[in-house]
């Protein structure tokens, strides 16, 4: 809720919401999951966002992480806030990618999964699959992670593999709109 208020205030462009900007901004970023909510930088939530708050039984996922992202991005959170190498911190625990992944479950396809060891590709385990790899694509661009890093280049790789418009691809129909705009965005972003 926080980061679509604060792009749909960033987009308005109004001076006078200037000072809501920069609090939702310090919002997201001290709520990047780190030790401020009790979590250590070796758990697989580290860097993440997500559903439960205080909650113990709370997960990150790159979903919400991918739209907190976009909104510290576009309300110019600094390059160099800690907030973005903890977020990295999880979207390499959510990537397909063993030379990256310090999580036993990582394979070397380059796509994503909804959070670190859990999918909601049809095949289930921990396959990579469409609007989770294009999230995530996306959030290394937020993340001031550059388009020749090896990281966005195992992902450009599964999108290259996976590329189609008929369906969400891993999930056919399901939340298939959403990956179409999570898509679109993300090939922008990183000038595809």
């Amino acid at each position: 809720i926080t980061a679509v208020s604060v792009m749909a205030l960033v987009a308005g462009g109004r001076p006078q919401d200037k000072p809501l900007i920069e609090k939702g901004r310090a919002y997201l970023a001290e709520h990047i999951w780190d030790e401020g909510e009790g979590v250590k930088p070796n758990d697989k939530w580290y860097g993440g966002i997500g559903y439960g708050g205080s909650d113990p039984n709370r997960r990150a996922d790159i979903i919400s992480l991918e739209y907190a992202l976009r909104a510290m991005k576009e309300a110019e959170l600094p390059a160099n806030d800690a907030a973005w190498e903890k977020a990295i911190k999880f979207l390499q625990r959510t990537q397909n990618n063993s030379e990256t992944n310090d999580q036993g479950w990582a394979s070397n396809d380059g796509g994503f999964v909804y959070y670190p060891g859990f999918t909601y590709h049809s095949d289930g385990g921990t396959t990579s699959y469409g609007s989770a790899t294009y999230a995530g694509v996306i959030s290394y661009a937020w993340a001031n992670v550059k388009k020749e890093d090896a990281r966005v280049q195992a992902v450009l790789k599964w999108i290259r593999d996976n590329y189609t418009v008929d369906e969400n691809p891993g999930m056919g129909q399901k939340t298939v709109y959403y990956y179409y705009l999570v898509f679109a965005k993300a090939l922008q972003a990183v000038g595809q």
